[in-house]
């Protein structure tokens, strides 16, 4: 099974992903951002973005990897933390994901403008890097309220724990079905 969190930036993705690992021990933490990164620089001769979500590559290239690791290392579980607001770029890697596997859980995580801001204040992200996402911030979290980015999860005041244990009983109660 895989098990996309989404969600803006700061609403938890990569800490309540990892605490689902500690939850399921023969699990497998995929992190396409390291992918995103890793294409960025491959493609930069020939195309460049400030995003390297905008790149053509980049849903495909997150679709194989995942499919990858499913292959190569047979783990039950793939939880994979990747905010993906832009519509066009959810659809063609949920689609690809749902190739995979076609039971694909997707969570959307979310967070107050408040909430997010405090968080990015205590990251310790550099000055560049915050411009950045306070550029894109409010289109996110404007863009995530749209119906395809269902099953939303609070994350404000709210421990990583409380989450995966929330992701954890909704996985296991589907499993029963």
């Amino acid at each position: 099974m895989i098990i996309w969190i989404n969600g803006p930036y700061c609403a938890g993705k990569t800490t309540i992903a990892k605490a689902l690992v500690q939850l399921w021990p023969q699990s497998l933490l995929y992190d396409p951002e390291v992918v995103g990164m890793s294409v960025r620089d491959l493609v930069r001769p020939i195309e460049r973005s400030q995003d390297y979500q905008e790149l053509r590559i980049f849903p495909p290239a997150v679709v194989f990897f995942a499919q990858q690791l499913q292959q190569q290392y047979g783990k039950s579980l793939l939880i994979m933390p990747l905010g993906v607001w832009d519509e066009q770029r959810h659809a063609a890697i949920l689609t690809g994901l749902q190739q995979i596997d076609p039971q694909v859980q997707h969570y959307c995580l979310t967070a107050t403008r408040q909430t997010i801001i405090h968080r990015l204040a205590s990251r310790g992200d550099s000055p560049q890097a915050l411009l950045w996402i306070d550029d894109r911030l409010d289109a996110c979290l404007a863009a995530l309220q749209a119906p395809v980015f269902d099953h939303k999860i609070t994350t404000d005041q709210r421990t990583p724990r409380e989450i995966a244990h929330e992701i954890q009983a909704d996985i296991e109660e589907q499993r029963e079905q």
